[in-house]
């Protein structure tokens, strides 16, 4: 392993957008979140993004759905971390909405 430099953290999700392929011994991304690999690039990026629309839909309607009057030492730890992870599937979400299939450049 190396450590600090340069790394390319979108690599495995790009590589199975663009080709269907997944690294050797990683698992097979669930369909009903990634589509399949006999899927268009296209299908496989909209299914991706589709997913992870939908998980920050539901996340932002939970973390508003907590009661503001309530003892917030009952909220659930998501809370804490709501705008880290808010953060982090909005960047997902453009990343992969970034790739450019290679047939439509």
């Amino acid at each position: 392993m190396e450590l600090g430099g340069e790394r390319d953290f979108w690599q495995d999700l790009t590589n199975w957008i663009l080709n269907g392929q997944v690294a050797q011994g990683a698992p097979t991304p669930r369909s009903d979140r990634a589509g399949t690999s006999d899927m268009s690039p296209r299908e496989r990026q909209d299914a991706c993004a589709s997913y992870l629309e939908e998980l920050l839909f539901r996340f932002r309607e939970k973390m508003s759905g907590l009661d503001s009057h309530a003892d917030s030492r009952t909220y659930p730890i998501a809370w804490e971390l709501r705008q880290e992870t808010e953060y982090a599937l909005e960047e997902a979400v453009r990343q992969v909405r970034s790739i450019e299939p290679e047939g439509e450049l």
